[in-house]
Formats: structure tokens, sequence, C-alpha cells
């Protein structure tokens, strides 16, 4: 017995020095390879300038809070859209949350001719979330897709 464990031992060793020198340093190896991307944009390429806030205070037991996206800047795009998720939640960090939905998700602008222009999407939270929140205070996250056409 303790020579197949001796024998098991060894084999094993011996796998291991074989995985290990796959991934050994060769010095005598002078190449290397990095690779290199770039995007080059064509001179008719959509370029914009968007002001969504990057923090937005609601007041406790407020059923709606508005948030305002503002477009300042188009160039060559016919419309300008910005979506986010129709509802989240917000948590306290000690398990309590806090769901809001989200009206008017999705907004486009499309008349640049008087820029900048304002949007705004409201934050609804119901009496009932408010009601069942444990005090503390609670952040959350909103993403926004933004696209060009």
């Amino acid at each position: 017995m303790k020579k197949l464990l001796c024998v098991l031992l060894t084999l094993s060793l011996i796998l291991c020095a074989a995985a290990l020198a796959e991934d050994t340093y060769d010095e005598d190896d002078s190449t290397a390879s990095t690779t290199l991307t770039t995007t080059i944009k064509g001179p008719d390429a959509p370029s914009y300038t968007l002001i969504i806030p990057s923090t937005l205070t609601i007041t406790p037991n407020a059923t709606s809070t508005t948030l305002t996206v503002q477009l300042t800047e188009a160039n060559n795009a016919n419309s300008i859209r910005v979506e986010t998720a129709a509802n989240g939640s917000m948590t306290n960090g000690s398990g309590g949350t806090i769901e809001f939905t989200v009206t008017s998700n999705e907004l486009s602008f499309g008349n640049f001719s008087s820029l900048p222009s304002a949007k705004t999407m409201a934050i609804g939270i119901t009496a009932e979330q408010w009601q069942q929140a444990a005090a503390g205070t609670y952040t959350g996250t909103m993403s926004f897709t933004i696209s060009a056409e």
C-alpha cells in the first residue's frame, strides 16, 4: 500500500510539473504580442451632449420626483433616444427596500433647432412603499441607454 501511495504521489508531482511547464517563462524567447484596437469615426458620425443628473434626492413620502434630462448639443443625428428601466429599487444596507417606478422611461429628442431642450422622467414611489420603509438612508441606481440615429 505504501508503494502504491508513493507511486501515485510521484505521478501527481510529475503531472503538476508538466502543467506548470506550459506557462513557464522562456528567457530565450524575445517575442511578445499586444492587441491594439481603435475606432475611427467618420466626419458624419453623430455626436451629442446630454446632461443627466448624477444624483437625485427624493423627499421622504413624495409620490413623484422629477428627473430632468437635457440635450444641449446634437450633430449629424436625426434623433437622440434615452431609455431606462421602468422600475427599480433603493436599499438601505440593512435589508430595507423601497421599490419605485419610472414614468416616461423612454425619451426621444428630435427637434434640434431649439437647443438646449429638456424632457422629464418621473420617479414614483407609492404610499405603501413609504409606510413599510424602515428608517435609514436609501440608495439606488438607474442605468441609461442612449442612442443616436
